[in-house]
């Protein structure tokens, strides 16, 4: 596959297209580009934008994207979806979340930077252009994320409410029955961060969602067929592909988490996995000191769902430990 640099896609209906897009150039002068990959359906219908590795450590949504890309036949798809594998070029490049060659007043964490500025550092320029080229003409948006490094999440769809504010209903049914759709056996209501992709999407008055799954810098084949699996379950799920949406897990949803963290440094021991059903009081991890001693003990606070552990096998004071969460 060539990423052919060019300004824009042909759009001829029942082709698939990959080029890049140049935004700049590096400190080095080679240019910075931003990956597209372009499923042209046979047939009308509506444009679905689905963005992922906008932290660079976050490569499995690479690995979605570009294996539904190459495994979706254009002559089953109605409308257009538009892909973004790899955001932050940078990022992947070094392995690591931001930008780490920007400098000041970055770098940045994208996903905090929307709606971006086109005439700010890197990281703003790149969200002001997936803003105004990719978000604005489509009708559909999802984010692909994966745990930052040391962390370990229960992979989950964010839904808004009813509540959620600036939010029409038909937003909400339709975020919800979309997002739904990729299978996740976690689903967090209400749950829209600031400065994201996805917050900013839903003010301009999209259908926008995100899912976060695996782990940093890392793929396994199984992540990798559910992943690719995801973005075709979102397809299918507004009738751009025929067919239901393959889920085989249960989904669980939940409103609240509680976030619990360590006061001394030491050796992590688990006392359950990620996604376990744990009961008020009961022990998630231990903490041991150099010697082998028991120095602390970590429990639900409430019962509910392990959503997210930690992976590193030693702490320090301020990390996060697990989070809890529950539908209450």
């Amino acid at each position: 596959m060539q990423f052919e640099e060019k300004d824009w896609f042909e759009g001829t209906p029942g082709t698939k297209e990959s080029f890049a897009i140049r935004l700049g150039e590096m400190p080095n002068g080679l240019p910075y580009l931003l990956p597209v990959m372009v499923l042209n359906g046979a047939t009308d219908g509506p444009t679905f934008f689905v963005n992922a590795a906008m932290h660079g450590d976050e490569i499995l949504g690479t690995e979605a994207v570009r294996q539904a890309w190459k495994l979706i036949e254009t002559d089953q798809l109605r409308g257009r979806a538009v892909m973004i594998p790899m955001a932050n070029l940078a990022g992947v490049g070094t392995r690591t979340r931001r930008n780490i060659i920007e400098m000041y007043p970055g770098p940045h964490d994208m996903n905090r930077v929307f709606p971006g500025n086109p005439k700010g550092i890197m990281t703003e320029r790149i969200a002001a252009t997936i803003i105004e080229r990719f978000v604005k003409p489509a009708e559909y948006t999802f984010d692909i994320h994966c745990a930052s490094v040391g962390g370990e999440w229960l992979p989950y769809v964010t839904v808004p409410t009813p509540s959620s504010e600036g939010l029409n209903a038909e937003q909400v049914r339709a975020a919800n029955e979309m997002s739904r759709a990729w299978g996740t056996p976690l689903v967090i209501e209400g749950h829209v961060i600031p400065g994201s992709l996805v917050g900013e999407a839903f003010k301009l008055g999209k259908v926008a969602g995100m899912v976060e799954f695996g782990v940093a810098n890392f793929s396994s084949r199984e992540e990798r067929v559910w992943g690719r699996t995801g973005v075709m379950n979102l397809l299918k799920g507004v009738g751009m592909l025929e067919g239901e949406p393959v889920i085989d897990r249960e989904q669980i949803t939940i409103t609240t988490q509680t976030r619990i963290l360590t006061d001394r440094g030491g050796f992590l021991h688990r006392r359950v996995e990620t996604g376990a059903q744990v009961k008020e009081g009961e022990s998630i991890a231990v903490l041991m000191s150099l010697d082998g001693e028991e120095i602390d003990e970590f429990k639900a606070p409430h019962a509910g769902v392990v959503c997210r552990m930690n992976t590193m096998g030693v702490v320090g004071t301020g990390d996060i430990i697990a989070y809890v969460g529950s539908g209450d």
